[in-house]
């Protein structure tokens, strides 16, 4: 059973009522610490796979996993209405 410190690659989806996201393989940003995820990863991950299914007054719902509450993110997605 892994602790999360061997995952080698994080993969992104989207779901709703009627239907769902393609499956994003996030990027990982070769400017981080450790070549690891980052805000504009994550970016990245919203452009490609939420953005094409979402509509305005879907609710976007997310854990408090520390890449998705960072400034950046909270203001890209304010930026796009989500």
């Amino acid at each position: 059973m892994s602790n999360g410190k061997d995952l080698t690659q994080i993969i992104y989806a989207a779901f709703r009522y009627n239907g769902r996201s393609e499956l994003i393989a996030m990027e990982r940003d070769v400017l981080v610490r450790k070549e690891g995820y980052s805000a504009q990863s994550y970016i990245w991950a919203l452009e490609e796979g939420l953005m094409p299914v979402y509509e305005p007054l879907d609710i976007y719902q997310m854990d408090n996993a520390p890449i998705h509450i960072l400034k950046l993110i909270k203001e890209w997605l304010e930026t796009h209405g989500v």
